[in-house]
């Protein structure tokens, strides 16, 4: 379904492209919503960013996620960086282009700092 703001909404136990069933809704920023899936024939666990919000309307949005895709990609092995599985769209949700990307268990970014002065030389390690 899709949001007044544009965001798409999946609810649990969706069925992404016949391939991925959606687990749990991350989180939800101003440019995307970020979804735990698991593959359905892997049975690994993935994660799903969607494009949304005022951006999925640009003429620009489809091209500049897949450049995303393929910067990440060009990054692949380094430290702190996920790795891009593949990408596509929701055709029952106006086309929103999505990738899959690894999922890391874990806090999240803003868990891990909160209240904490970064050590740079950790951060670029």
């Amino acid at each position: 379904m899709i949001l007044d703001d544009g965001h798409v909404e999946l609810a649990e136990g969706t069925i992404v492209d016949g391939r991925l069933r959606i687990v749990e809704d991350l989180a939800r920023g101003s440019m995307s919503s970020v979804y735990l899936a698991r593959e359905l024939d892997t049975g690994r666990d993935v994660v799903i960013k969607i494009l949304g919000g005022k951006y999925a309307t640009r003429a620009d949005a489809r091209p500049r996620l897949l450049a995303e895709a393929q910067y990440t990609a060009a990054l692949a092995g380094k430290p702190g960086i996920v790795r891009v599985l593949s990408t596509g769209a929701l055709a029952d949700e106006g086309d929103a282009p999505y990738l899959v990307l690894e999922y890391v268990d874990g806090p999240t970014l803003t868990g891990h700092v909160a209240g904490q002065t970064p050590d740079v030389a950790h951060v670029l390690t």
